[in-house]
């Protein structure tokens, strides 16, 4: 191993501070990631430096006294190291990849994973999508290699073929008792990445149609998961088996999915809406008014543009929507001097990502390469950044990113919550108080489709449902038979 003069680590560490990466004193435990990396990594054999950095992360992942975040923290380090600090080109992608299947029909489970994200990739899958499947066929694997290690392999396909609820609860408890991955709590928190960590990957796998639809049968069955949440592991294992595995599911694809009724959305009347808008002033309650003012979805507030708003002609333009569309929407005007005040504020704040070098910003598709300097202007700036900068997942290097769509659905919660109100109060709560209370003021059901940005307007025909509560609303037969009832005693 290269000793730390050769690594220069101290002008690494030195680095790190000056570009405001991490903070003074934290720049030590980014250096001890670097190292371990070395030291590490000194044995094994891979065809690039991604190759080499993937198999560190997996390495630090089945390492059950490192956490997700420190995971988080080592894989941002070596790219630091690599990207900014010693100027190199990058990382190179992800290799041409092949799965190696053993006579058993067994396949190594972490190539399946590599293999996965490649496709994904060359399909212009959207990141979140990406780590939603890969997460997935991760619990997946590990779910596998449980039962073979448990021996229980055969037991619970002949109990899940029987249907046996109670059988199947039986069938799993010795493995739930051994502190399996899949018992984590994380699929009751809606964050399944988190609850695998613990449990490391099976060298080997052998999968097939019957055994994905063992897993969402126990998923349903022993972990009584919500039909969307059954669809979304559906969907991720079914991409697998057909797009990297090539496995023919046959009919398994209308067998197994599972029904979800239709539900009517939380709508805030006009006076509620109020109250949770008063809750914030400055960024936090820009970012809540635009949410309810554009009738925004959340992604779509956290990735505006400063170009994307439209002072002139009141307008907010939103790029590569849900299914990748364009539209416009509603620039609330009672919000635009403050805005532009925010505008100035971010115009400062660019200014000195410039000068520290991190001020490139993501780009869509190929438009980092056809304009050079575009991820650099300000027009491309984020609208609501980040305030600290942070590692691009894909393209490995450390800049200044949006605000994480937790942070917003947290602040629009705590407003909801400081308001009074007893409804949950989320981002989507507020979209869909837009479009009703546009109904409420009599404008054109076509017209909310195309702010909505609803691809059949049978979608947006929902909100009449809620607007017949708010408005003409017919009265309880009750109320009628007991005013009756008084008129006659008088």
């Amino acid at each position: 191993m290269m000793n730390g003069s050769e690594l220069q680590l101290d002008e690494f560490g030195e680095y790190l501070i000056r570009g405001s990466f991490c903070r003074q004193g934290k720049e030590k435990y980014y250096l001890y990631w670097v190292k371990r990396f070395f030291h590490e990594s000194k044995t094994w054999e891979a065809e690039s430096w991604d190759l080499l950095l993937q198999r560190y992360v997996n390495f630090l992942h089945d390492d059950g006294s490192v956490e997700e975040w420190q995971v988080d923290q080592a894989e941002k380090s070596v790219r630091l190291y690599f990207h900014n600090f010693r100027g190199g080109d990058g990382l190179e992608s992800l290799t041409n990849s092949h799965l190696d299947i053993g006579e058993d029909g067994s396949v190594v489970a972490r190539d399946i994973i590599t293999a996965v994200r490649k496709s994904l990739r060359i399909r212009h899958y959207s990141y979140r999508t990406e780590q939603t499947y890969l997460d997935w066929i991760r619990r997946f694997l590990v779910y596998l290699g449980s039962l073979e290690r448990k021996g229980g392999k055969g037991r619970n396909s002949e109990i899940l073929k029987g249907g046996n609820a109670e059988r199947l609860k039986e069938g799993n408890a010795e493995m739930l008792k051994g502190g399996n991955a899949e018992t984590g709590g994380a699929l009751e928190r809606g964050r399944p990445r988190d609850a695998d960590r613990s449990e490391v990957l099976p060298e080997r796998v052998v999968i097939s149609a019957q055994g994905i639809k063992d897993y969402l049968a126990w998923l349903a069955l022993q972990r009584q998961v919500a039909a969307s949440t059954q669809n979304q592991a559906f969907n991720a294992l079914l991409y697998m088996a057909r797009s990297v595995l090539k496995i023919e599911l046959g009919e398994l694809d209308k067998g197994v999915r599972a029904k979800t009724g239709k539900r009517l959305p939380v709508v805030l009347s006009p006076s509620e809406t109020v109250k949770v808008l008063n809750v914030f002033d400055g960024t936090r309650g820009l970012m809540i008014r635009l949410l309810y003012g554009g009738g925004l979805r959340l992604s779509e507030l956290y990735r505006l543009r400063t170009k994307d708003v439209d002072f002139e002609n009141e307008l907010i333009f939103v790029r590569g929507g849900k299914g990748d569309k364009d539209r416009s929407t509603l620039l609330p005007v009672s919000i635009i001097p403050r805005l532009k005040a925010h505008v100035e504020k971010l115009r400062k704040l660019h200014a000195t990502d410039l000068k520290a070098g991190c001020a490139e910003v993501f780009l869509p598709g190929a438009l980092a390469r056809k304009y050079k300097n575009a991820a650099s202007e300000f027009g491309w700036y984020w609208m609501f950044p980040s305030g600290n900068t942070s590692l691009d997942p894909r393209a490995g290097k450390v800049r200044r990113h949006h605000i994480s769509r937790s942070y917003v659905q947290r602040l629009v919660r705590d407003a909801g919550k400081a308001a009074g109100l007893d409804k949950s109060v989320s981002p989507h709560t507020l979209r869909h108080s837009f479009a009703t209370h546009l109904l409420l003021n009599g404008v054109d059901l076509r017209e909310i489709q195309e702010y909505m940005g609803h691809k059949s307007v049978e979608t947006t025909m929902i909100y009449t449902h809620v607007v017949k509560t708010m408005r003409n609303r017919a009265r309880s037969p009750l109320d009628g038979l007991l005013e009756r009832t008084l008129n006659a005693e008088r």
